[in-house]
């Protein structure tokens, strides 16, 4: 194996785990992912808010 073989299996175990870390990272403080702008025309609405009161939809 050369150089660029082993640059490259670290650059991306680097890129793996700031994946994992920055989705541990979102799970830890608290922070879902998603577009942020209401939920009235998503079809999936009611598994993101099922245990709260819905009162910022749009």
């Amino acid at each position: 194996m050369g150089a660029l073989e082993i640059v490259l299996i670290v650059v991306c175990a680097l890129v793996v785990a700031g994946v994992v870390g920055a989705s541990i990272w979102r799970k830890v403080t608290g922070k879902k992912g998603g577009c942020d702008c209401g939920c009235s025309g998503c079809p999936h609405a009611g598994a993101c808010h099922t245990s709260r009161k819905n009162d910022n939809l749009h």
